[in-house]
């Protein structure tokens, strides 16, 4: 298990609009990060500040915390409209195998909890992606699509998952909450879990 208490990192966290994550940037920073966006919001990091069962959690300098799962964004804590996914294990499972499942979730503010969401996941093929560090070459990744679909308010979104050769997350665009515009996430520099 990983864990970095929030006060030592914070001076890692600021917005990334106005920064440029290269090779320098990366050798300073001594956290896993991502970068973060909701819809067309100015992008921000997250630091990592625990590892446990192959949950991340990341905190933002703002305090919001986004839990991800093999890239999945399982639970927030700290957004206006919280979310948190239950029985979610089978998300980790052979990423690249397209499947149909099924999960339960709970949505809070306004609350809807307990809620059965189906999920369909299709390989999309091999797709290239702008890599997030600047001077590098394009990540060649495959792209999982995820069709999500929560019946007792009939709503219906597609997530995308951008995943290395090796099976590794490397950016996610997910509707997490109807009342929220989509997450992107882009993994910068990433926690190796064993």
């Amino acid at each position: 298990m990983y864990s970095y208490g929030f006060k030592q990192i914070q001076e890692s966290l600021f917005s990334l609009d106005s920064i440029v994550v290269d090779e320098n940037y990366l050798k300073d920073t001594k956290y896993a990060f991502i970068r973060v966006r909701f819809g067309r919001s100015r992008s921000v990091i997250a630091v990592l500040v625990r590892e446990k069962q192959n949950i991340l959690e990341w905190v933002s300098q703002d305090g919001i915390k986004l839990y991800t799962y093999n890239g999945k964004v399982i639970r927030t804590d700290g957004l206006p409209n919280d979310i948190e996914y239950f029985n979610f294990s089978g998300f980790r499972e052979d990423v690249f195998l397209e499947k149909n499942d099924s999960y339960i979730v709970s949505y809070y503010e306004p609350q809807l909890l307990d809620q059965t969401v189906i999920l369909e996941f299709r390989n999309q093929g091999k797709i290239n992606i702008s890599n997030p560090i600047s001077g590098r070459a394009p990540i060649q990744t495959e792209l999982i699509e995820e069709s999500i679909y929560l019946p007792s308010i009939n709503w219906k979104r597609k997530n995308k998952y951008y995943y290395n050769k090796n099976g590794v997350i490397e950016k996610t665009l997910q509707h997490i909450h109807p009342f929220l515009s989509p997450i992107e996430i882009e993994f910068i520099k990433k926690y190796r879990i064993k």
